[in-house]
């Protein structure tokens, strides 16, 4: 499947081949979790500094559209991050977004394993 990656800030779009994505795949992840108003709720209580915040309310707008889809993808990413968050509560929120971003980066063909390689080792969660 072709998906449509958007910069959030510039509007840049690139498209990439996915081809393990599927219609169930994309069922699950246009599932919302939190509204919009919830989310921001939540990342304005964290004890983090402003610079934190805004790249995570920056991060929130990432989105992908496959075919027909808009796909929420950095709003789905924070919310498994601030979940992880809770989970591990000893681990601090950017090494958190730090293995999230790993993960995401690890996605795009071709070179996004091999950068991963050399930015994973260092935000591993223990």
């Amino acid at each position: 499947m072709i998906v449509d990656v958007t910069h959030p800030e510039t509007g840049e779009t690139i498209k990439v081949d996915m081809p393990n994505l599927n219609e169930s795949t994309l069922a699950d992840l246009q599932k919302e979790h939190t509204t919009n108003q919830q989310l921001r709720q939540h990342l304005e209580r964290l004890p983090v500094s402003a610079e934190v915040k805004a790249i995570l309310f920056n991060l929130a707008k990432f989105t992908i559209r496959a075919g027909e889809t808009i796909i929420l993808l950095g709003k789905r990413l924070v919310e498994v991050g601030l979940t992880l968050a809770n989970k591990y509560p000893n681990a601090t929120m950017g090494v958190i977004v730090a293995a999230l971003l790993s993960a995401l980066i690890a996605l795009v063909p071709v070179i996004g394993p091999a950068i991963t390689g050399f930015l994973a080792p260092s935000t591993k969660l223990p």
